[in-house]
């Protein structure tokens, strides 16, 4: 599948706000007698120091005119970006559904099942070991379907560890990402992920005011995660704004480099217009996709409109994949919708199809946790099934996430050997694939074309019409001698793993091998 590099994208995309000044690149670690020197000459200037990101090196001021023209002269200063007069909103759309869920029949909602999670779970990816990061309105303590989150482990200006009584955005969010398989309510994408590694950041202004999440309580966010959440973490963000943000931006990026992998909303605008944090380059930005597999417009999403003047998915290049845009939920105001004709918690938008991506990542890392975000975003984008135009498209992205591919789906361990003077190959079983692919290549050329040689269900293969002398190992180029050589792949649904490593052997007797 044909998925642009998001830095590519990032170039289109990410733009400069009126009034920031960029003086140089990124600087490296500084030790903390620089960090002194360097907020003493911001107050000296006469600014006044509000809040320092110890590990980001972000610092932000009350100034003066006056203050503002020193610091552009400062030495310790690399960029100066105002705050933006709109902040990013949470992405609410909210209705009552009709569907109903009994308070102690579990019930797996659609998306869960579409993109493949129980699946997922049947190879014991299911979240353990992960730590998760929500940065988000909050979330109700102790409800029976979530694992319990410490006080400790909750953040942010408008509280972690509480969440609006009726639009309980949070709480829903963190239900979609990781309700427990306890036999009530739903089950959440990654169940086993526990209390004590999730964190929940309350970054955001809870309703009727809807005034967002402010850039500093992101920039907090993504600080704490730099610093504690570890290389095996994932933060999600269910939410956007039009404003590119410079030191968020430079946030996620110190984030992605310590192994923390970001996702966000695509935004619920129904318009070609990229939000952030989903359209920064190190952030996975997700679309919606209705049960249909049908993109969400204004004139197909299937919950009424509360909160947002057009309730379709945001699309453009910021979009790298899609996930279920409404889900059902007994996970929300702190209580279960009964049996019918209580209706259950349902919700549409984008931040709803971002907990499924974020969910994915966290069984990824649960059975890969040594995966870079690199990989990680990889393994999500090359399993993805592809919908609307062939390859990635604005709506879209590589296609619809597929949590089961993507833990699961790898390159087969090969080994090889001679037997009666034949090729035989063997690999360890895959779990999803449906057959194995033998690709084949003969050498003294130092750039070679592959073929696609044979297909097995099993986990063996014997080349019977070529026969040869020896066996050269992997990975190794026998020149001058002519060489053959092998690797495998495996297949399911559309997608190919491969190639961990190849095969050659020399020959015997004439061409053709």
């Amino acid at each position: 599948m044909n998925v642009p590099s998001r830095q590519a994208q990032a170039s289109a995309v990410d733009r400069m706000s009126s009034g920031r000044v960029v003086r140089r690149g990124l600087r490296g670690a500084l030790d903390k007698a620089s960090v002194d020197r360097a907020l003493a000459s911001i107050e000296r200037a006469g600014a006044e120091v509000i809040r320092f990101y110890e590990w980001l090196g972000v610092v932000d001021v009350s100034l003066s005119r006056a203050s503002a023209t020193a610091l552009l002269t400062n030495p310790w200063i690399d960029q100066i970006e105002p705050l933006p007069r709109k902040v990013d909103q949470l992405d609410y759309l909210r209705s009552a559904g009709a569907e109903s869920i009994g308070m102690f029949a579990q019930s797996t909602p659609w998306g869960i099942q579409t993109v493949g999670a129980p699946l997922a779970w049947s190879i014991g990816a299911t979240g353990s070991g992960v730590r998760l990061l929500v940065v988000d309105q909050g979330h109700f303590q102790g409800h029976e379907d979530l694992a319990f989150v410490p006080n400790a482990n909750c953040f942010g200006a408008y509280g972690g560890c509480d969440d609006h009584p009726v639009i309980s955005h949070g709480t829903h969010v963190l239900g979609i990402a990781t309700a427990r398989n306890n036999g009530i309510g739903v089950v959440g994408m990654a169940p086993a992920l526990t209390g004590t590694n999730t964190f929940v950041w309350g970054g955001c202004q809870e309703p009727p005011g809807l005034d967002g999440c402010p850039h500093a309580e992101q920039l907090a966010a993504l600080n704490w995660a730099v610093g504690n959440l570890g290389p095996n973490g994932v933060v999600n963000m269910s939410l956007g704004g039009p404003e590119f943000n410079l030191p968020v931006s430079l946030a996620t990026a110190s984030a992605n480099a310590v192994g923390i992998v970001i996702v966000a909303s695509a935004g619920n605008h129904g318009t070609n217009a990229v939000r952030y944090p989903a359209g920064y380059s190190n952030v996975i930005g997700v679309s919606g996709m209705l049960s249909s597999k049908a993109f969400p417009l204004n004139d197909n999403a299937p919950c009424s409109n509360t909160f947002d003047a057009d309730p379709g998915s945001g699309y453009g290049p910021h979009v790298d994949l899609a996930a279920p845009w409404d889900a059902v939920s007994t996970v929300g105001n702190n209580q279960y919708a009964g049996p019918a004709p209580l209706p259950a918690v349902q919700w549409c938008g984008t931040s709803m199809a971002a907990p499924h991506v974020a969910g994915a990542v966290a069984l990824i890392r649960s059975i890969s946790p040594n995966l870079d975000p690199s990989n990680v975003f990889t393994r999500l984008t090359s399993t993805a099934e592809d919908l609307g135009p062939a390859g990635w498209d604005l709506q879209f992205g590589a296609g619809m996430v597929r949590a089961h591919l993507a833990a699961g789906l790898l390159p087969p361990a090969m080994t090889a050997s001679v037997v009666n003077s034949k090729p035989k190959l063997t690999w360890t079983a895959v779990p999803f694939a449906t057959e194995y692919r033998i690709n084949r290549r003969v050498t003294p050329f130092l750039a070679p074309t592959w073929v696609l040689w044979a297909t097995r269900t099993g986990t063996t293969y014997t080349d019977t019409s070529t026969p040869v002398s020896s066996f050269y190992g992997y990975n190794t180029y026998p020149s001058p001698d002519v060489g053959v050589s092998y690797y495998v792949t495996a297949y399911a649904s559309g997608s190919e793993a491969g190639f961990g490593n190849f095969a050659t052997f020399v020959p015997i007797g004439t061409p053709p091998y």
